[in-house]
Formats: C-alpha cells, structure tokens, sequence
C-alpha cells in the first residue's frame, strides 16, 4: 500500500515538476541504478540494512543483500527536484558570469 501511493506519488511529482521524456528516463535509471549501488555499499562495508525487506531478497551463503519496496520510489520521486536543481545552477552560473 505504501509503495503504491508513494509510486502514484513520483509519477505526479515527475508530470508536474518535469514532465520531459529525458527526466523520466533520467528517473527511472536512477531508480534502477541507486539502489543497486546501495546493495553494493550494503554489502561492502556493512553500515546499514533494512529491518523489513519486502522488494528484494536475495539470501544464500555468500549474499545477503536486501531492499526495500519504497527505495526505488524515493529515488525516482526526487531525481526531477535534483534536475531542476541543477538547471537552475547552471542558469544562475552562466548568467552571473
């Protein structure tokens, strides 16, 4: 339920605040990308991990990697605040200069 009105949630954020065919395939990679990242981390250096995986688990002996459902959201949901961001950076440096 969470990850459903969290997805319904990036979907709108991502029609209202960027709505480019570029930002969604930006989010959607990063979506795919960052928590895979995260799993490396999580496996490298053991600083974190989720109490309640429900999205992925992948157990055996020499993985224990877990995730879960609302990371990927998250991820998607605020790649299109971080592109704004960053276009509005760059409007700000060029135009100063």
């Amino acid at each position: 339920m969470l990850a459903a009105v969290l997805a319904t949630g990036a979907v709108v954020n991502w029609k209202l605040f960027d709505n480019t065919r570029a930002g969604l395939l930006l989010a959607v990679l990063v979506a795919i990308i960052a928590p895979g990242a995260e799993l490396v981390i999580m496996r490298v250096f053991q600083l974190w991990h989720y109490t309640r995986p429900d999205f992925l688990q992948l157990k055996d002996s020499s993985l224990d990697l877990e995730i879960t459902a609302w990371v990927p959201i998250c991820y998607f949901f605020y790649t299109s605040w971080i592109g704004n961001l960053a276009r509005y950076l760059r409007n700000e440096i060029v135009y100063d200069q």
